[in-house]
């Protein structure tokens, strides 16, 4: 078993298709899924705070992807998410987002993956230290700037990013950071599906379960027939939301911070 296995749950294999995912079916704590942070870590860890609060001290937590990218504090929030402990009840799982999709993909090679820095990446690298101005990013080769990343970004932090998985399931729900192709079943979505997709084509989908996401900022999370939005646009309007989704309970809303100016 991995330490990300270990320390933040149980991951089954699904029957139908060739994508691994988090599976809720034998919990009995409430799930609480929390929309795109962002480097927002300041918000994640009060919005923790109000979960245990609310669960009572027994809860799943969920982040829908997209908590790296943008916002201030990307290297500080994977150190805080890798060191996290379970004993008080509380379980913390993540699934990946295209945000962490390209910020993978750049680890690998940043020479062909330099247009991450235009998508949020800068803010990412300046949180490890990697330039005083995430400007002075642009004016380094490719050679010195691959350099630049092996010396800065921890391989612990890559390899939790890259042990996520994309889907997560329980009964009723399904967890995605973007969005499904309505032609198929959940476990058989193809991972890009999953991170990059328009999930506003849901809306017409007719399934028997409900999605869960993010990916797609709106001011005020909708709670829809077909899917539920979460992205409230955490790192430049200081609202980081999550949903309870209870036994026999109604989904309902879990906010913290203050709205900011753009």
């Amino acid at each position: 078993m991995s330490l990300w296995s270990s320390l933040f749950g149980r991951r089954g294999q699904s029957a139908t298709g060739p994508l691994d995912f988090i599976d809720f079916a034998s919990t009995d704590a409430p799930i609480y899924a929390i929309g795109d942070v962002h480097g927002r870590l300041d918000l994640l860890i009060e919005l923790e705070a109000q979960i245990r609060e609310d669960s009572g001290g027994k809860a799943e937590i969920l982040l829908l992807g997209d908590f790296v990218d943008r916002g201030p504090e990307t290297a500080a929030l994977l150190d805080h998410l890798t060191g996290l402990e379970t004993s008080d009840g509380l379980r913390f799982h993540a699934i990946r987002g295209n945000h962490e999709d390209m910020f993978l993909q750049f680890a690998t090679d940043p020479a062909r993956n330099r247009k991450w820095l235009d998508y949020g990446g800068d803010a990412t690298l300046a949180s490890y230290g990697a330039f005083g101005d995430p400007l002075d990013g642009f004016q380094i080769n490719d050679r010195r700037l691959a350099q630049i990343v092996a010396a800065h970004v921890p391989p612990e932090h890559i390899q939790f990013l890259s042990s996520l998985p994309y889907l997560a399931m329980s009964d009723g729900y399904v967890f995605v950071h973007a969005g499904l192709d309505p032609s198929k079943p959940p476990a058989a979505q193809h991972p890009d599906v999953l991170m990059w997709s328009d999930p506003h084509q849901l809306d017409r989908a007719e399934y028997d379960f409900t999605v869960v996401h993010g990916h797609i900022s709106v001011e005020s999370a909708e709670i829809l027939p077909r899917r539920i939005n979460v992205d409230t646009g955490a790192w430049k309007t200081g609202v980081l939301t999550a949903v309870r989704i209870g036994h026999g309970e109604k989904p309902r809303l879990v906010q913290t911070g203050k709205a900011e100016r753009a």
